[in-house]
């Protein structure tokens, strides 16, 4: 919730461009992190970030893509942000029951 609140106020501060690309960096960051952590403390350090960035993402990503996408096809590209995100988020389930937890 902090993340999605903190991202709004970014998102009215900054802009809506420069917002997606803080978030995305941070994003990379987070992933990058988490890919080469071998601690406890380190993994919940980065999956914070992750979390806080993606949340920021999920309010300035409808918005931004609203303003920029053409009137008539702007109902389709407005739900594809949910379309990936509950995909990726089945695709990593069957991944993770898959394979061990280090590889996912």
């Amino acid at each position: 919730m902090v993340g999605a609140l903190v991202g709004g106020l970014q998102c009215q501060f900054l802009g809506r461009k420069k917002s997606l690309i803080i978030d995305n960096v941070v994003v990379f960051i987070g992933l990058v992190g988490l890919s080469f952590s071998y601690s406890f403390p380190a993994l919940l350090l980065f999956r914070f970030i992750l979390g806080f960035s993606v949340a920021s993402l999920f309010v300035n990503v409808p918005s931004y893509t609203g303003e920029i996408c053409q009137p008539k096809v702007r109902s389709v590209t407005g739900s594809f942000i949910m379309f990936c995100n509950s995909g990726g988020m089945c695709t990593m389930m069957v991944i993770g029951a898959t394979v061990k937890w280090r590889t996912a």
